[in-house]
């Protein structure tokens, strides 16, 4: 179903079904991808020092909402394996994530320190290490931004009916296995198993 939205400025017009939206959907997260890698970039560069980075969970963080609530529903249509592949490249990435996070951001000792005035400070050591472990996260993007293109080429020659079948997770919770909200609220009051 086409929804319909209005630019503000102009008034103008604009049409947009479920294939557009989940096009977007995907510029949205490479956009998101790219922003966490940056985010880790200047983190070792030393320019957002003082800034949190994201938690290293991969269902957390805004790439793996959007693979997991979205994404993965093409797999219906002939995109499993580059799905399968951009999985085990997030898992890898967020492996070795997993080992920079804790340098910037888990030293209770120095957030302590700096109550009393010191800075918080990551040893020279503790920054060649986290920019080593970066080194091995640019590959694997470099990769995952192609098969982000691959799955995008996938996307664009499926119909706009087969589009349609594609519902987020994240926002869609009104059916139940295929049943209405007030279907399910109905079944959820069903007692099942035996009676005595």
């Amino acid at each position: 179903m086409d929804k319909i939205y209005f630019k503000d400025n102009n008034l103008k017009v604009i049409l947009v079904n479920s294939k557009h939206e989940n096009i977007q959907k995907l510029y949205q997260a490479r956009k998101d991808h790219l922003k966490w890698l940056n985010d880790i970039k200047f983190q070792l560069s030393k320019v957002n020092l003082n800034n949190e980075l994201t938690i290293p969970v991969l269902y957390e963080s805004e790439v793996g909402k959007w693979f997991y609530s979205n994404a993965l529903q093409f797999s219906q249509f002939k995109s499993r394996i580059v799905l399968d592949e951009m999985e085990k490249l997030l898992e890898e990435m967020f492996d070795i994530y997993s080992n920079i996070y804790p340098i910037f951001n888990n030293k209770k000792e120095s957030k302590i320190r700096s109550l009393f005035g010191a800075k918080n400070v990551v040893s020279n050591y503790e920054k060649k290490l986290a920019s080593q472990y970066y080194e091995k996260l640019v590959p694997l993007s470099d990769n995952f931004k192609n098969k982000l293109k691959v799955l995008e080429s996938q996307m664009m020659i499926l119909s706009d009916e087969k589009h349609e079948l594609i519902q987020d997770f994240n926002t869609k919770k009104d059916k139940v296995s295929g049943f209405s909200n007030n279907e399910s609220k109905g079944l959820k009051e069903y007692n099942y198993g035996p009676r005595g």
